[in-house]
């Protein structure tokens, strides 16, 4: 799980995005344990939905991925699912959402 972190934290830099407090004290915090990363509840921004699915393309520790209540906009969405879309290891993702902002349309 620190390789994830480390990851993100990269992938932030090299994005020039600055890296959510909160993203980071759940991947060192007990957010990730085994092949589950647990960011439910978080409230993620666009910005770290697309730093995240850069992440998940180079990712194969993960098989659970659970984003439930997150608040996501669709463009957060769009972009995270994007990511996860060319990643093989993630079986579950939980996207319970209790206020919903998006509207997902698949072709």
């Amino acid at each position: 799980m620190e390789d994830f972190r480390r990851t993100y934290l990269r992938l932030c830099k090299e994005s020039g995005v600055e890296p959510q407090e909160s993203m980071v004290a759940r991947l060192q915090g007990g957010g990730a344990q085994g092949s589950s990363l647990d960011l439910s509840g978080q409230s993620l921004s666009a910005e770290t939905c697309s730093v995240l699915a850069r992440a998940f393309q180079r990712d194969t520790v993960f098989t659970e991925v659970l984003l439930s209540d997150c608040m996501l906009s669709e463009e957060g969405a769009k972009v995270l699912l994007s990511g996860l879309s060319g990643n093989t290891t993630v079986k579950v993702l939980d996207l319970k959402v209790a206020h919903a902002q998006m509207k997902l349309v698949t072709t």
